[in-house]
C-alpha cells in the first residue's frame, strides 16, 4: 500500500486529536474560499478514500490499545459515567464532569464527532429519501 501524503497525514492526525472532519481538513488543505458544506463534503470524501481509512483505523486502533494497556477509562467506561450523570443531573458539578467526560473519550480517539453531509441538492424519489432515511435509523413516517 502506498502511504500518505503529509496533509492527509496531517489530517489523519488532526481526527486523532478529536477534531472534527471539518477542521482536520482546514488545518492541513488550503479551503479559505470553501464553503462550509463544500469542506464537509471534501473531508467525508478524505476519511472514505481506503489509504486514509486504512491509517485513521489502525492509528485509532494503537491509541485504543494504549488506552487499555495503561489501564486508562475505556469508552464503555467513560459512556457509563456519562450516563449516571445526565440520569442524575443534580448540579452544575455534574454537567462539569460531564463535559469532561467527552474531552477525555475524544482526546484519546475513544469516540469523535459524527459529521452529517446535509448538503441535498440532488433529486431522489420519495422511495429512495425513504430508504436514505431508514438506512440512518430514522422513521420516515416521522419526518
Amino acid at each position: 500500500m502506498s502511504t500518505l501524503t503529509n496533509k492527509q497525514e496531517g489530517f489523519v492526525q488532526s481526527l486523532l486529536k478529536g477534531k472534527t472532519q471539518r477542521q482536520a481538513y482546514k488545518d492541513n488543505y488550503n479551503a479559505e474560499n470553501m464553503a462550509d458544506t463544500t469542506i464537509d463534503e471534501e473531508a467525508c470524501k478524505m476519511l472514505a478514500s481506503p489509504k486514509v481509512a486504512t491509517r485513521h483505523a489502525q492509528l485509532q486502533g494503537r491509541t485504543r490499545a494504549r488506552v487499555e494497556e495503561q489501564g486508562l477509562l475505556t469508552a464503555t467506561d467513560i459512556l457509563r459515567k456519562m450516563e449516571e450523570l445526565i440520569k442524575r443531573n443534580e448540579n452544575i458539578d455534574d454537567r462539569i464532569a460531564l463535559d469532561g467526560l467527552k474531552t477525555y473519550g475524544k482526546q484519546y480517539s475513544l469516540f469523535t464527532d459524527k459529521v452529517v453531509n446535509t448538503n441535498l441538492n440532488y433529486e431522489m424519489t420519495e422511495e429512495e429519501a425513504d430508504k436514505m432515511l431508514e438506512s440512518a435509523g430514522i422513521d420516515p413516517k416521522t419526518v
